[in-house]
């Protein structure tokens, strides 16, 4: 399902355009208030919009009112939107979303509760201390409650695991890096208590183990499914591999390289450990602060030494970026040959879709756009790599965005647009929220009026009242009107 959010940083957009006095469109009517959310069923039949303790649901074709949902302060629905938690004075009511059903009431308002990733089941805590109480979500029946064997709970709000089979929950002082602390597992079914020794915590890639440890410098290797210690293994944590086949460890300068199965050796590395290549086939690592060198993982060779500071990969983790004093290095990651040398230090660099352009961030501020082959810089722009600072989908545009200090002493940023071929400024008018999928079109919001552009010619294309709020599953746009009506626009349907 897709989650929209309203009203500013969503990507929305259009398929087709045309130049027309009027675009057809569909009005959601009956909500007055304020709106937190919008969100489409599965099938996309169905538009549930979210505001503070209010529920509305229309059809999505003809914009008929389906069920409304009244009388709680605040609203949760399931990851899948499914179904709904609304908390009143008369309790938390659970109920379906599709069908606008209540399906259970369980007997309090709490503070704070959401579902399982399954949705069969609800947890809910009236504070950090506790107690949390497991619900079954279609009939209200308490299941169990969680308690703490410290009396406390160190402010760390309980949470399921990714494959929701268990509950996790940090319970000592200190918090999460105390070293009184716990790591508390919960079985979802039974209730039934693991608790993990050690300062940290975390998963493997899928989810299959768990590692954890302590001041001992050892870390060990636990089954999600049983809880049972797999292995310890010497050193601090380094991670797992992206594949999760192979588990990293330092100690003393070194890098260890482990099976993530077994536990078994498998090679040794001068240096600490720095990074993965997001393929899992590079090793990094660096010694005594001198050059980064690159490993075969699967063997344990070296494969090249790095010239320069290792700053990442890139170009979807095919190259790798370097920089000295005065110039950046861009490297085929395979190869560890050299591709372009930039005239210039650069932070950060993004691609183009093509890989043919290369837009890099310097200093202080201000971005330069090269030709990879030729290494020549073909314009320059101001801005700094904060929220935008990237090509548009297609590659017919820049994003950049300044960052501006107000006699108030308050900073906001200011995006601007340019031409990816030539650099020319494509002038906007309002404030620019993203493009659309396929990078041909802009949109920006000015008051209460959403403006879309050709993002190549900076041509304005059609101007839509009220304020974009996203897009449906098909790729109409979504406005909000002055007086809170929601509209759907079809620019499929006009004729040039």
């Amino acid at each position: 399902m897709k989650h929209i959010l309203c009203p500013i940083f969503v990507v929305l957009l259009v398929v087709n355009y045309a130049q027309a006095a009027e675009v057809p469109y569909i009005e959601l009517k009956g909500y007055t208030g304020a709106i937190r959310s919008i969100q489409f069923s599965t099938d996309g039949k169905r538009i549930t919009i979210a505001g503070h303790g209010e529920i509305y649901l229309w059809d999505a074709e003809s914009g008929k009112e389906l069920y409304a949902i009244t009388g709680g302060q605040h609203s949760q629905f399931s990851r899948d939107g499914k179904k709904i938690a609304l908390p009143s004075d008369a309790g938390t009511h659970i109920w379906d979303a599709e069908l606008g059903k209540k399906i259970c009431t369980l007997p309090e308002r709490f503070r704070e509760f959401f579902f399982s990733p399954d949705r069969k089941k609800i947890m809910t805590w009236r504070d950090s201390n506790g107690p949390y109480q497991i619900w079954d979500a279609e009939s209200g029946k308490e299941l169990y409650a969680l308690t703490s064997q410290s009396d406390r709970w160190s402010g760390f709000f309980p949470t399921f695991t990714p494959d929701g089979k268990k509950i996790r929950i940090v319970d000592g002082v200190g918090g999460i890096t105390g070293n009184d602390s716990k790591i508390r597992f919960f079985n979802v079914e039974t209730g039934k208590e693991l608790v993990l020794p050690g300062r940290h915590n975390g998963f493997s890639p899928d989810g299959k183990k768990m590692f954890s440890w302590d001041d001992r410098s050892e870390v060990r290797i636990w089954d999600d499914e049983s809880g049972k210690e797999l292995f310890t293994l010497p050193g601090t944590f380094g991670g797992f591999s992206p594949d999760g086949k192979r588990i990293i460890t330092s100690n003393e300068d070194k890098t260890h390289i482990w099976d993530a199965d077994s536990g078994e050796e498998l090679y040794i590395l001068p240096g600490l450990h720095r990074d993965f290549s997001p393929d899992s086939k590079r090793i990094l690592t660096q010694t005594n602060n001198g050059p980064y060198r690159i490993w075969d993982a699967e063997s344990g060779k070296e494969a090249y030494t790095l010239t320069g500071m290792y700053v990442g990969f890139t170009d979807g983790g095919k190259k790798i970026v370097t920089w000295s004093n005065t110039e950046t290095h861009i490297l085929d990651f395979e190869s560890g040959k050299e591709v372009s040398v930039l005239p210039a230090r650069c932070s950060y660099l993004s691609f183009s879709p093509d890989g043919k352009k290369v837009v890099a961030h310097g200093f202080p501020d201000g971005i330069s756009v090269y030709d990879v082959e030729s290494r020549k810089a073909l314009y320059s722009a101001p801005g700094r790599f904060d929220r935008f600072d990237r090509f548009s989908p297609g590659g017919k545009a820049i994003v950049t965005s300044i960052t501006v200090d107000a006699e108030t002493d308050m900073s906001y940023e200011v995006a601007h647009v340019w031409n990816a071929e030539t650099g020319r400024a494509i002038v906007l008018t309002g404030t620019f929220t993203g493009f659309s999928p396929d990078g041909n079109k802009i949109v920006s919001v000015n008051d209460n009026k959403t403006h879309i552009w050709d993002a190549e010619t900076g041509k304005e294309l059609h101007v839509l009242p009220g304020k974009s709020c996203g897009i449906t599953p098909d790729g109409k746009p979504i406005t909000v009107m002055a007086d809170n009506t929601i509209r759907i626009w079809d620019l499929s349907m006009v004729v040039e």
